[in-house]
């Protein structure tokens, strides 16, 4: 009987620290934007996934070690591009790439691969420092018309060990003088600018058509 209730207990124990195991993983959160308030399906999210794939690109909306983000800019009359930064233990790299993506497949992209190690270890500690879980997406914020006909797309993906983001916006520096949200997102978009020159603010009164409101 003593040694039936040792087993027991033996049992227990190891269950109970499989279990803690398998609720750490848990804690891993995908944060998409919140469908109840876009009113649309994240289909962006199977896109973008779908777009890396193709590029030979590793999966990040699993967890990364250290910390990798995209970003992902389109628009009508400009080249697509995706910017890739990540760190890993002491490797930091940057990758631009100059792609085709239409009805879901690319027929055609051309990599380059920027040094200035030094300067890009301070842009990701600049960007670690953002709280990108609580940011929220274009789409998501209350109230809020989207009067602009063309410009350009911006798709963020931020993947750490603890969560995977996605954030879209559409000529966030058209409305960062009155809304915070798209200010936030202009201001992100400029601090990776700083670093790594891409960034045109083509969303300029002066330079888009925007929706006849009468």
């Amino acid at each position: 009987m003593r040694y039936s209730l040792l087993f027991i207990i033996i049992l227990l124990l190891h269950i109970s620290c499989e279990t803690k195991v398998e609720s750490s993983s848990d804690k891993f959160q995908i944060l998409l934007p919140d469908t109840a308030k876009t009113h649309s399906a994240n289909s962006l999210f199977d896109n973008l996934k779908d777009a890396g794939r193709q590029m030979k690109l590793p999966r990040i909306d699993t967890g990364v070690a250290d910390f990798e983000i995209r970003l992902w800019q389109s628009a009508i009359f400009n080249p697509d591009l995706l910017i890739v930064i990540r760190k890993k233990d002491t490797l930091v790299e940057c990758q631009s790439f100059y792609y085709d993506y239409k009805n879901g497949s690319i027929a055609k992209f051309e990599v380059t691969n920027l040094s200035r190690k030094g300067e890009l270890r301070s842009l990701i500690d600049s960007l670690k420092k953002i709280d990108f879980p609580k940011l929220i997406s274009q789409k998501e914020i209350e109230k809020f018309d989207d009067i602009v006909v063309d410009g350009i797309y911006y798709h963020l993906e931020i993947s750490t060990s603890a969560y995977y983001k996605l954030l879209s916006y559409h000529c966030p520096e058209f409305y960062a003088k009155t809304d915070s949200d798209n200010k936030k997102f202009q201001d992100i978009l400029l601090l990776i600018d700083r670093y790594i020159s891409f960034y045109v603010p083509v969303c300029l009164l002066d330079d888009v058509r925007v929706v006849n409101l009468k």
